[in-house]
């Protein structure tokens, strides 16, 4: 509702922009073709007012374009209510999950500790239990480098910044285990960071 809302606001603001922008040509283009016309430029080299347009102008559009960008991040960043919330810390290179005042450490599996039908490089140590009957707010961040949680099963990717806290919304329709990895190169072990998550 919101991200239409904020799409909405853009478009007007697209419109009115280009509306501006063709009303500007064709002053300008006017204004070039009767000084053309007209024997003394003094009109045009010290006019006052047309300076003042001149300013003016170009000042307005940009203000309303920062109101207008200030007004739908400030919508966006509005949060819901969500039925639980999972705070994600990146290490390198393992995920720390807390939910619920619990800790969660997600480690890759060892290739001697795999069992027939794990998937290699995706399967962790635990798996994070998720309800698919309700919306999990999370926030992610990192520890120590950049950090990308992506869970492509579901389309997402959120960047897990130092200190810096990322906010996504996870809504899985489907119910079984979810599969993903850290998608941004995070230094050696880059390709052990596996996402596994369980929906019910």
């Amino acid at each position: 509702m919101v991200l239409l809302h904020g799409l909405a606001v853009l478009y007007t603001t697209h419109v009115a922009l280009e509306v501006l922008n063709v009303a500007i040509v064709v002053f300008i283009a006017g204004a070039a073709m009767h000084s053309a016309t007209v024997s003394s430029r003094n009109l045009y080299t010290s006019n006052l007012y047309l300076e003042l347009v001149w300013l003016l102008t170009p000042t307005a559009m940009v203000t309303m374009l920062v109101v207008r960008v200030v007004v739908m991040q400030c919508s966006e960043e509005e949060l819901q209510l969500h039925g639980t919330q999972v705070h994600v810390v990146a290490n390198q290179w393992y995920w720390v999950y807390y939910v619920d005042a619990v800790s969660l450490f997600l480690y890759a599996v060892q290739e001697h500790d795999m069992h027939h039908g794990d998937l290699r490089l995706l399967c962790g140590m635990q798996s994070l239990l998720i309800d698919s009957s309700c919306s999990v707010l999370l926030a992610l961040t990192s520890s120590d480098v950049i950090h990308a949680w992506a869970l492509p099963s579901l389309g997402m990717k959120v960047d897990c910044v130092p200190g810096r806290a990322n906010t996504a919304t996870l809504v899985s329709s489907v119910t079984g285990t979810l599969y993903g990895q850290c998608s941004e190169v995070c230094g050696a072990l880059h390709g052990y960071m596996p996402l596994c998550m369980v929906t019910v």
